[in-house]
């Protein structure tokens, strides 16, 4: 009996074992890389070798545009002479040193809101007033052996016809010279290596030109030249009579 028995329960845990299912066999994934923050030693504890500044004399040395928003300077890619500034703006010209055209320096410093600049300068009919920045840059921006120029900035108000262009503001305040290109070599002489190249701008529609100091320079624009008038400065009076001339100076 005992023995029928035992096969009994051998065969009913057979049979058990048989309808068992077989564990699921699990597939070995891959181990997911690890993700590494920026600035993390890669794998192995190798940096990556910093990007190198250019040397100074790699630089482009050049004159910018830029325009006075209220708030900063904006980088203008159009060209001066095919700007006509509104009534109340500001422009600003740089000469700084960069890589390249886009990350040039805008005017250093203080910034200088229209009414600061043009404080007093009256509205006239069809004419205009702009604010204008000239910066000549800082001392490592200027050429090997050369300096910029002092004082290093110039800030004028300018009053001009409704229709002068950009190109014909700054040279309402300063001399400026310009390539075949129409491209500013040099300002006021500055930087020393581009003097005299190029070719002088000629102002149009002048009209009084106020620093921020509240000093006058009047430039009347005639058929055959340009006249300064100082305020109440000196004037000659040049007389012909006779054989000869006689010039007379006043204070």
């Amino acid at each position: 009996m005992l023995p029928r028995l035992r096969r009994t329960a051998l065969l009913v845990a057979a049979t058990a074992l048989l309808l068992t299912p077989a564990p699921a066999v699990l597939a070995k994934t891959p181990e997911t890389p690890e993700t590494r923050s920026p600035g993390a030693e890669p794998p192995g504890g190798e940096t990556p070798e910093p990007v190198p500044s250019p040397r100074p004399e790699q630089l482009k040395r050049f004159w910018s545009y830029h325009q006075f928003d209220g708030t900063g300077w904006i980088f203008v890619q159009q060209g001066p002479g095919d700007r006509n500034p509104r009534d109340g703006s500001v422009e600003g010209w740089r000469f700084s040193a960069s890589e390249n055209v886009m990350s040039a320096e805008p005017p250093s410093g203080e910034t200088y809101p229209f009414e600061t600049i043009c404080a007093g300068v009256e509205p006239r009919p069809g004419m205009k007033r702009v604010g204008l920045v000239v910066d000549f840059g800082a001392a490592e921006d200027a050429f090997p052996g050369d300096a910029p120029p002092k004082p290093t900035k110039v800030v004028k108000c300018a009053v001009t016809g409704e229709n002068a262009t950009g190109m014909d503001l700054l040279a309402s305040v300063v001399r400026p010279r310009i390539d075949r290109e129409d491209y500013i070599v040099e300002i006021n002489g500055y930087p020393a290596k581009e003097k005299d190249k190029g070719s002088a701008v000629q102002p149009q529609n002048l009209a009084p030109v106020v620093d921020a100091g509240g000093s006058s320079l009047t430039w009347i624009l005639g058929g055959v030249g340009i006249v300064a008038l100082l305020g109440v400065g000196a004037y000659a009076v040049a007389r012909r009579g006779g054989g000869g001339s006689e010039s007379k100076d006043h204070a």
